[in-house]
């Protein structure tokens, strides 16, 4: 297993330099890195990484590897603890265990053509048949829950049921949304409730 050797920051606690798997989620690095550094991850937490340059953080999909995120030997990494907040916040999780922090008022899926595109919830590492577009669809949160609308060429599914382009789809927990046809597209869970 190739090694990333960077500089990590948790939280407050000091930086450290580490060795970090290059072919593991960034999600699961994350969260394996906070443990080895001492925080315990309740129930209902995750975490993120973002890599730090030049006084800017970007965020690195949950997903994404350190390779496919192109992170570099002696890069600055910054690991951030993420909560599921009781009726605030939801997540789309991946049958893998990914998952995909929904705490804006509105989140792009999507895959990003480049670094400068802002896509909330980047699906490009899990999309093994190409079939997400690069802003395939939103998620929106309003005082009545959340709301689904496909913006793609492929279409978007919810419980096996296409969703029109451009009518909001009301999301309920466990729905099982596919970006892209079923069987091809990449299939997540929608989840309210703490994990």
């Amino acid at each position: 297993m190739e090694k990333i050797y960077a500089t990590v920051q948790v939280e407050q606690l000091p930086p450290k330099d580490m060795a970090l798997p290059q072919d593991v989620p960034s999600q699961f690095v994350a969260e394996a890195v906070a443990r080895a550094m001492g925080l315990r991850l309740q129930s209902g937490q995750s975490c993120a990484m973002d890599l730090l340059s030049g006084g800017n953080a970007q965020r690195i999909s949950p997903a994404r590897t350190l390779e496919e995120a192109r992170i570099l030997n002696g890069i600055r990494l910054r690991i951030l603890l993420e909560s599921l907040s009781a009726g605030l916040n939801a997540v789309l999780v991946s049958p893998s265990g990914v998952r995909f922090l929904l705490n804006l008022p509105e989140n792009i899926v999507g895959r990003p053509a480049d670094r400068s595109q802002v896509v909330q919830v980047d699906l490009s590492p899990l999309d093994d048949n190409r079939v997400v577009s690069r802003r395939h669809a939103r998620i929106r949160r309003d005082n009545s829950g959340y709301w689904l609308m496909d913006e793609s060429r492929n279409g978007t599914w919810v419980n096996g049921k296409q969703i029109f382009p451009g009518e909001p789809c009301p999301l309920k927990d466990k729905d099982e949304i596919s970006f892209g046809p079923p069987g091809k597209g990449v299939v997540l869970t929608f989840q309210t409730s703490a994990l």
